[in-house]
């Protein structure tokens, strides 16, 4: 037999940090500067999840596609650390360089609203419910990470 199942996911992700905490700054001779950051972040992470199946068994003739698309919800508790180092290049701005670290792992997205992923008229996936894999555990979304960004810093 030939039988195929095919299997494609796709997630558009959002994040939005809420974030409070210290920040100190500290001048050198020459303009050059020093800051550092230590923050509490709030996430609230959402993201869309858009599924499609195929399945075919040529020898009894039994073809089906189904698809769905619904959103995912979850929030969390993380923490940024950085640092920047910057030189004033006129009165006015000033160049930085920025390294940050942000541990943000959501262990738990829900369901937004009731699915049915194979259109069969029947609910698959209940509103709140834990987005899961496909080995049936629940799937983490870690934005944990590093950044690396150039600046600049405008004063009036």
């Amino acid at each position: 037999y030939n039988e195929s199942l095919e299997y494609d996911l796709n997630l558009s992700l959002s994040l939005v940090p809420i974030m409070a905490g210290v920040w100190l700054e500290n001048s050198a001779a020459g303009g050059i500067w020093f800051s550092g950051r230590l923050m509490a972040v709030y996430l609230m992470a959402s993201s869309t999840v858009t599924q499609t199946q195929r399945f075919a068994d040529p020898y009894y003739g039994l073809y089906s596609r189904s698809a769905a698309s619904y959103d995912l919800e979850g929030s969390t508790l993380g923490g940024l650390i950085g640092v920047q180092v910057g030189a004033n290049v006129g009165e006015t701005m000033s160049a930085y360089l920025d390294f940050s670290y942000l541990l943000a792992n959501v262990r738990r997205m829900v369901v937004a609203q009731s699915v049915d992923t194979d259109e069969d008229g029947t609910v698959d996936i209940q509103k709140g419910e834990a987005y899961e894999g496909p080995d049936g555990n629940v799937v983490p979304f870690d934005f944990t990470g590093v950044q690396v960004s150039l600046g600049l810093l405008l004063t009036f």
